[in-house]
C-alpha cells in the first residue's frame, strides 16, 4: 500500500448520496405535517436544506438528522458503477475517505463505510466540535496525492495535492469552482483508471 498514489476521497454527495437519504428521513419525519411537500433532493441547492425542506427548525434540526441513524439506513452510493470503479481504482490507489461531521455521523459513517465497502480501510474522520470546517488537515499529509470532494472551499483549503476534482452536479457550494471537474464516478473512471 505505501507504494500506492493516494486518492483522498469526500464521503458526502461524493460516495454517496447523502442528500437524497437526508431527504428520506426528513420525509419519514414531517410525511403527517399539514404543510409537507414531498422533497426533490436534486432540487436541493443550499447546505442547510432550508430551499427544499423548508419544515425543518433550523441547523441543530439538520445537525441532528445527519447524526441518525435512519440517515446511513436510507444511504446509497452515488452512481450504480461507484462501487465497481472504486473496487478498481483501490487496485491501483490507496483510497483514504475523508469527511467531517458530529461524533454520531462520524460512527454510522464508519459502520457504513466496514460493511458496505470493506476495500477500503482507511478514513480520516473528524468529529467537527469546535474543529475547523474544512479538509486542510490534508496539507499535513505531503504532495503528490489526489483530492476529490463536492465543496469548493474544502478543495480551496488544501494546497498541497497535486491535483483537486470537484465532483458532482454544479450547487450553489461548488458554482465558481474552475478546476477540475467531474460528474459522476464514470467520469473519475475515465480520468484515472
Amino acid at each position: 500500500m505505501g507504494n500506492k498514489p493516494r486518492l483522498f476521497c469526500d464521503f458526502d454527495n461524493t460516495l454517496v448520496q447523502t442528500t437524497s437519504a437526508f431527504c428520506s428521513v426528513y420525509s419519514q419525519i414531517y410525511k403527517n405535517h399539514p404543510d409537507y411537500k414531498t422533497p426533490n433532493y436534486k432540487a436541493v441547492n443550499k447546505w442547510d436544506f432550508g430551499d427544499e425542506l423548508p419544515l425543518l427548525k433550523g441547523v441543530k434540526e439538520v445537525e441532528e438528522i445527519f447524526g441518525m441513524k435512519e440517515l446511513f439506513n436510507n444511504l446509497e452510493l452515488i452512481n450504480h458503477n461507484t462501487y465497481d470503479i472504486l473496487k478498481e481504482l483501490s487496485n491501483k490507489y490507496e483510497i483514504i475517505l475523508i469527511s467531517i461531521g458530529s461524533f454520531s455521523n462520524i460512527k454510522h459513517k464508519t459502520i457504513w463505510v466496514d460493511n458496505n465497502l470493506p476495500f477500503i480501510t482507511e478514513a480520516m474522520f473528524l468529529v467537527n466540535k469546535n474543529c475547523k470546517m474544512d479538509k486542510s488537515l490534508l496539507n499535513a499529509i505531503g504532495e503528490g496525492n489526489i483530492f476529490i470532494d463536492d465543496v469548493e472551499s474544502n478543495l480551496n483549503s488544501v494546497t498541497t495535492v497535486e491535483r483537486k476534482i470537484c465532483f458532482g452536479d454544479i450547487k450553489s457550494w461548488n458554482e465558481n469552482w474552475q478546476g477540475e471537474r467531474t460528474f459522476n464516478w464514470t467520469d473519475i473512471a475515465n480520468k484515472l483508471l
